[in-house]
């Protein structure tokens, strides 16, 4: 008989909805230390330590770094376990030149449409972000800020374009993660978005792809000044 996989398998004693509530908490719990710098670039992640702090079972742990590997925020490698995943300077110019080039395009056929309803829905991500940030909730907000320029590219109904994005998610992702330290306050966040969308809105076309060029590049000075040259990961044994 096949092995159960770990969900079912947990199932079996914690009802399964309960076990998802758990499982997402716990991976917003390590997300949140990743995005924070607390778990760094390159850090091995022990199950047994991370199960003994958050007062649980090895195997949420075990589940929930598979969702943050689905999103690549962690690395697991045979005999080396489980890593941060880094990104180097090199990467970071590597994938900010990228959407540098593409957000605006992206923009321009986002206007193209001009369609009411692709306002509305990135004012309702927007109105997350604000409940986010009024909730402090660091880790949301950075996920929402992702979620946003994710429906610009969306709703330009360009599939290519669209599929340029989505190679970048991951690594963006990464990015994304390090905004905490470039801010002094997290209601910058929702107001810069909110800006943007005003731009987006004004009729303006050169105004809107300005600003959405400004944007893109607002963080990059210090973001890429604090970027490791080369990523270091800890091997150890055990897991």
């Amino acid at each position: 008989m096949p092995k159960p996989a770990p969900i079912a398998e947990a199932a079996r004693i914690i009802p399964l909805a309960a076990y998802r509530g758990l499982l997402d908490e716990v991976a917003a719990r390590i997300r949140a230390r990743i995005f924070s710098g607390e778990l760094r670039d390159g850090q091995r992640i022990v199950e047994r330590d991370l199960a003994a702090e958050m007062g649980t079972s090895r195997g949420p742990i075990r589940d929930a770094l598979r969702i943050l590997e689905g999103e690549g925020l962690v690395i697991t490698a045979p005999r080396r376990g489980t890593n941060v995943a880094s990104l180097t300077t090199a990467d970071a110019l590597e994938i900010l030149a990228i959407r540098e080039a593409i957000e605006p395009v992206a923009v321009n056929f986002l206007l193209d449409r001009n369609k009411p309803e692709d306002f509305e829905a990135l004012q309702a991500v927007i109105d997350r972000l604000e409940r986010a940030a009024l909730a402090n909730d660091w880790n949301l907000a950075i996920l929402l800020d992702l979620e946003f320029h994710g429906l610009i590219f969306e709703l330009c109904g360009q599939r290519r374009i669209l599929r340029i994005w989505e190679s970048l998610k991951t690594p963006m992702l990464q990015l994304f993660g390090k905004l905490s330290h470039y801010y002094s306050d997290i209601a910058e966040v929702p107001k810069r978005h909110r800006d943007l969308l005003d731009s987006l809105r004004s009729g303006d076309r050169a105004r809107a792809i300005a600003h959405s060029c400004e944007h893109v590049t607002a963080f990059q000075e210090k973001l890429l000044a604090n970027l490791p040259a080369a990523p270091e990961v800890e091997a150890t044994e055990g897991a």
